[in-house]
């Protein structure tokens, strides 16, 4: 009886060129199994025979195990929010896997687990300076049949994160019309302050807005925002230290009725001695309106 591969190579191969063998007892177990053929192989096109033995080997599969984990991105302290990594010596079965097969203390908001291969892949909300346990269940198997054997427990330390600022994906950006407030969300962590700024400008200016973000970083040209400086503040941000937090910037003092446009400026605090973390400026123009419509 064939397998499917086994099929497909049968069926490619060219007539009366092929040999097909299978073993009368099991094979070994996490082995390297070589088979040899000849010398003196004869050939059904002439008297020539293989004057040399001809080899090919293959490896049995070994006991499930785990061979590694950690974190995907980084070789030893995990940031927060970076994916984490259990790696197994063969491929599981996804089909298989069960919820309760990992379990993970404490708990990861948000957390979605997946199986690519060999390897479970952790994604969630992690928090910094704090230690993770996940424990493997026994049941976890393999596409061999095989089980873990036994429940394994193991250990993952986040630790601090670098601070970060992110803004929408787009520089421009039309709020939610069925919103009670106009609000332009950024997320932000271990910033405890973030410099804003908020010009009132109008379609008229768009042309001028784009020639700001081309020479904004420029040493050898200042251009300011075009539109009229409405307000100029340092904002205080509450928030525990390496935890992802939203800051809402509310225009609703800028509005004069119920629509408008502002170009919203926000930045990290700049240290005595630091360059400007310009990856981090968020620079959108901002549009209020109940059309809900963008281009």
């Amino acid at each position: 009886m064939f397998n499917k591969g086994e099929k497909e190579r049968k069926e490619n191969a060219n007539e009366s060129r092929w040999l097909a063998f299978k073993a009368t007892s099991l094979l070994p177990v996490d082995s390297y199994i070589s088979v040899t053929i000849g010398p003196g192989t004869p050939s059904a096109e002439g008297p020539l025979r293989t004057e040399s033995a001809q080899s090919w080997g293959f490896s049995t599969y070994a006991p499930l195990q785990i061979v590694d984990h950690g974190c995907s991105w980084w070789e030893d302290t995990c940031p927060p929010l970076a994916p984490l990594f259990i790696e197994f010596n063969n491929p599981l079965d996804a089909a298989a896997y069960e919820e309760s097969m990992l379990r993970v203390d404490p708990e990861i908001p948000g957390v979605t687990v997946n199986i690519i291969g060999d390897t479970i892949s952790i994604r969630g909300a992690t928090e910094g300076r704090t230690t993770y346990r996940v424990t493997v269940s026994s049941r976890i198997k393999d596409v061999f049949g095989q089980t873990l054997g036994k429940d394994k427990t193991l250990s993952f330390r986040i630790g601090p994160a670098e601070p970060f600022l992110r803004g929408p994906d787009s520089n421009f950006v039309t709020l939610d019309p069925a919103s009670k407030k106009p609000v332009l969300s950024l997320y932000t962590m271990n910033y405890n302050r973030l410099d804003v700024q908020i010009y009132a400008v109008d379609p008229s200016d768009w042309n001028d807005f784009k020639l700001y973000l081309q020479d904004y970083q420029r040493t050898d040209l200042h251009r300011d925002p075009p539109g009229e400086l409405v307000r100029d503040e340092t904002l205080r941000i509450d928030s525990k230290n390496d935890r992802l937090t939203e800051v809402g910037i509310d225009l609703s003092k800028e509005l004069n009725g119920n629509y408008g446009h502002f170009i919203v400026i926000a930045k990290p605090p700049k240290g005595l001695f630091e360059d400007e973390r310009y990856w981090e400026h968020v620079q959108a123009w901002v549009q209020v309106t109940q059309i809900g419509l963008d281009a």
